[in-house]
């Protein structure tokens, strides 16, 4: 009987030898039992766990990658090797077949990525593996950097962002209440700026752009990033002169709702200078004074809008007007009694009286006579160190000219209306410096008689050294007995009427 047993136990043995080299799938295991029983030792068999099934993708992020699979209840545990090149590289060793996720990180966005994954079951301290199980999946794009406003209007606004290498294109949204709405898809990652016309003036808004890389037909998308801004106040309308006076005009224009004030600036030659600001926009109006009269004035004015403590502008309207009244402009012309040189047409610019030439007084009889034109001083009672007095040696002398100033007329789109005149042109009649508005010559006082002589036209004077006395010409008149700076005793600047 015994004998029975141990050939039954032998056979068992090799049925299991038999088995093993029929298959590579078992270690030794069959007939232990029998050994065991036939005190003969038995070797035992594992049989390789089955491949995973189920792998697929459970999740991506910008840098990483999480795969999962159904639990094989075959295996001890699992490997997950990840493609790198041509290569397989371990990345994950699971321990328990009751873990079936995986997450990869230190991944680069928008690429893809190989994973493969294996069950293993230990057979003794020996590992039997199943077959691999591959799966490709691609990480998300980055999110976008360098957001920021670029430029502004009234009616649009436009944001720029640094490029995205991680991404084929991207997709801009507006906050419409509290929804937000695609407003732009662009489809190269070289384009990276959004223009969003159609907006209200002075109005906030908010923008947010994500960018997003096709995964075969699906695009994966990045995190947003947010930027809010606001739109430029609209210029003022209906800008025009509502008042004036001859120092002072006012100005109006039409409420701005899109502002919360305005600046007011006044041409002063070539350069705008401010002159006012108006931090409500519901006062309408400014008034400049300490204007001249009859002068044409510009103003500009350009509404403002406050984002935070930053001031938004409009462009600018502006509007040209007079105050009323004359103006009086100086010029200067030359001057009718030097003829431009400065001296003095008596005595040259000498500064000698020219009657006595310096001497202070005539002879006459023998006797020397005080000099009726000079006083004895001898010195040119018309002119100061031979400067000419009408004018102080100076050449030209000064008068003025006036005219009136019209209305001016407002602008629509900045350019200027009808503006008065500051100076018409016409000479103003002023009293003539000559004769002192008299119309008499000042030489003679108008009796046309000369007056050294006297209307004698010349003067007695000793014989040089022969005694007796003769008579010589008047070196004030040259004989000719009337005044040569007058013409019948007429003032020869003005002709006899006083003013010019």
């Amino acid at each position: 009987m015994r004998f029975k047993k141990i050939i039954a136990a032998l056979m068992s043995v090799v049925m299991c030898v038999v088995s093993v080299g029929a298959g590579a799938d078992t270690v030794f295991d069959g007939g232990a039992k029998a050994a065991a029983n036939s005190g003969i030792m038995a070797i035992a068999t594992t049989s390789k766990p089955t491949a995973v099934s189920g792998l697929k993708l459970k999740g991506r992020a910008v840098n990483a990658l999480r795969i999962g699979w159904n639990k094989n209840t075959s295996a001890d545990g699992y490997i997950i090797e990840m493609k790198s090149g041509s290569t397989w590289t371990r990345v994950g060793k699971i321990t328990k077949n009751t873990t079936v996720e995986f997450r990869k990180t230190g991944l680069k966005a928008g690429t893809a990525y190989s994973f493969r994954v294996k069950a293993y079951k230990m057979s003794g301290s020996t590992a039997l593996y199943s077959g691999y199980t591959t799966i490709s999946a691609r990480t998300n794009p980055s999110a976008i950097s360098g957001l920021k406003l670029k430029g502004r209007a009234a009616d649009a606004l436009r944001i720029a962002w640094t490029k995205n290498t991680s991404a084929d294109g991207y997709i801009v949204e507006m906050k419409s209440g509290s929804k937000w709405v695609r407003v732009g898809k662009i489809t190269k990652n070289t384009t990276v700026e959004f223009r969003k016309a159609g907006l209200k003036a002075g109005t906030a808004y908010s923008f947010r752009v994500k960018a997003y890389k096709m995964s075969g037909s699906t695009a994966l998308y990045s995190g947003y990033t947010t930027i809010s801004a606001r739109t430029n106040p609209s210029a003022i309308s209906g800008l025009k002169v509502k008042g004036k006076a001859n120092n002072a005009l006012r100005i109006a224009w039409t409420k701005n709702t899109s502002a919360d004030g305005y600046i007011i600036e006044m041409k002063s030659g070539s350069t705008w200078t401010r002159v006012g600001k108006i931090t409500k926009n519901s006062t309408v109006e400014f008034r400049k004074a300490g204007l001249n009269a009859g002068t044409s004035y510009s103003f500009r004015v350009k509404a403002y809008k406050m984002s935070g403590s930053t001031a938004l502008y409009s462009g600018y309207k502006t509007v040209t007007g007079s105050t009323t009244g004359s103006s009086t402009t100086t010029v200067y012309e030359t001057c009718t009694i030097c003829k431009g040189d400065g001296k003095c047409t008596l005595c040259s610019g000498t500064a000698k009286c020219s009657v006595c030439f310096g001497e202070g007084g005539v002879w006459s009889y023998g006797t020397f006579l005080l000099c009726p034109n000079c006083s004895g001083t001898g010195i040119c009672p018309y002119c100061e160190d031979g400067k000419c007095f009408a004018c102080d040696g100076k050449g030209t002398k000064p008068t003025t000219s006036s005219g009136s100033g019209s209305s001016g007329s407002g602008s629509s789109g900045g350019s200027s209306g009808g503006s008065g005149s500051g100076s018409s042109g016409l000479p103003m009649i002023q009293t003539c410096l000559v004769c002192g508005g008299t119309g008499l010559c000042n030489m003679c006082h108008g009796t046309n008689l000369c007056q050294v002589c006297h209307g004698r036209g010349g003067m007695s004077v000793p014989t040089y050294g022969m005694g007796g006395s003769g008579w010589v010409d008047c070196q004030g008149c040259h004989g000719s007995r009337t005044c040569q700076y007058c013409n019948g005793g007429r003032c020869k600047t003005c002709g006899g009427t006083g003013r010019r």
